[in-house]
C-alpha cells in the first residue's frame, strides 16, 4: 500500500471519531484536487499491509471506524487484503472515496470483492465546477452509496450538515488539512496564513 498520511482522530469525514488513511497514486489529475501531493505513485512510500494495520490498530480510536481516500484507493494492489484485515479486526464503518463510478468497480471482479468489505462508498471524479459545498462529497456528481444500509441513519446528520474540516499542526510547524475544503477556500495557502 502506498501510504500518503494517517490521522487517528478524524471527525470531519464520516460520523464519530475515526482513522483517516490517505493513499498515494492517482492518474485522474482532477482540476482543483484536494490532495495533489498524493497523486504521484512513489514506491518509497510502500508499506506492507501488516505494518500498516499495526499502525492503524495501535493508535485507532475505540470506535473502529475508518475513512480511506487518496490518491485512488482502488488502484492500490493491497486494498483488498487491507479491507479484509480491517474487518477481521472489528472495523464496522469503512468509508472509501474513489474517482471511479460504482458501476465500473462492480464490473471488475477484484474491485467488486473490495466492495463487499466497504460500508459507505463515495464515488465519481471531483469536478471543481460542481462543488456544491455538500458535507461529505466534493462535487454534486459524486454519490454517497450505502453498501451497509444499517449506517444510513447514523450518517444522516453529517450528510445534511455543513462541510467541516480539521487542521492539525505537525512537527515542522506546518499544518495538515483534513476534510473537503469549503467552496472558495484556497487550501493551498492555509499553511502560509497560519504561520
Amino acid at each position: 500500500m502506498l501510504l500518503g498520511m494517517l490521522s487517528y482522530s478524524l471527525t470531519c469525514l464520516g460520523p464519530g471519531k475515526r482513522v483517516g488513511l490517505w493513499v498515494r497514486g492517482c492518474k485522474r489529475n482532477c482540476p482543483g484536487c484536494i490532495s495533489p501531493t498524493f497523486q504521484k505513485y512513489d514506491s518509497q512510500y510502500d508499506v506492507e499491509v501488516g505494518e500498516l494495520l499495526s499502525k492503524i490498530i495501535g493508535k485507532s480510536p475505540s470506535d473502529l471506524r475508518i475513512t480511506i481516500s487518496g490518491g485512488e484507493p482502488f488502484d492500490q494492489k493491497d486494498l483488498l487484503p487491507l479491507l479484509k484485515c480491517l474487518r477481521e479486526n472489528g472495523f464496522y464503518d469503512i468509508l472509501v472515496y474513489t474517482g471511479y463510478r460504482f458501476e465500473e468497480l462492480y464490473a471488475d471482479p477484484q474491485k467488486r470483492e473490495c466492495l463487499s468489505y466497504i460500508d459507505v462508498l463515495i464515488d465519481g471524479p471531483y469536478i471543481q465546477e460542481l462543488n456544491d459545498n455538500h458535507a461529505l462529497r466534493g462535487s454534486s456528481n459524486q454519490r454517497i452509496i450505502f453498501l451497509n444500509e444499517g449506517l444510513a441513519e447514523e450518517y444522516k446528520p453529517q450528510i445534511e450538515g455543513e462541510r467541516k474540516f480539521q487542521l492539525e499542526q505537525v512537527e515542522n510547524g506546518t499544518f495538515n488539512f483534513y476534510g473537503i475544503p469549503p467552496k472558495g477556500l484556497d487550501f493551498k495557502t492555509i499553511n502560509e496564513d497560519l504561520k
